[in-house]
Order: C-alpha cells, then structure tokens, then sequence
C-alpha cells in the first residue's frame, strides 16, 4: 500500500512519462519536499537514487506499483 506522499512522488514520474531506468531530476527543493517519501520508495526498491544530483529512477517494481495506483484511482 503506497502513502498519499508516495503517490505523489509517482505522480511526478507519471507526469514524465518515466519507465524504468529512465532518469527522473528533481530539483532541491522537490528532493526536500519529498525526502521521506523518496527514501520510503527507494527501501522497497521502487526508485532508484542515481549519482546525479536530485535524480531518481523507477525500477521494474516500481514501474508496476505506480500503474497500479494509477489503475486504482
């Protein structure tokens, strides 16, 4: 089950049209923002924290996880 925060974070992925391994930069006040989330997704392996500052990828579990909180509303 995803938090409302995490959602969120997705959401940001979703509106890049991420897929797995495709790098997603945020910004450091976004990285602020979102840092709890961040490290939630990446503990369940769902992003990862790449070398570049502020980027993040979508692993094939979490490419998943957000299409199906994106099916279920």
């Amino acid at each position: 089950m995803l938090s409302p925060k995490e959602r969120n974070v997705f959401a940001i992925f979703r509106q890049y049209l991420a897929t797995p391994g495709h790098m997603v930069c945020l910004d450091v006040a976004m990285v602020q923002k979102h840092k709890v989330a961040l490290r939630g997704l990446i503990e369940r392996r769902f992003i990862l924290k790449e070398r570049f500052e502020g980027g993040y990828s979508l692993t094939k579990a979490g490419f998943a996880a957000m299409n199906a909180c994106d099916e279920e509303g």
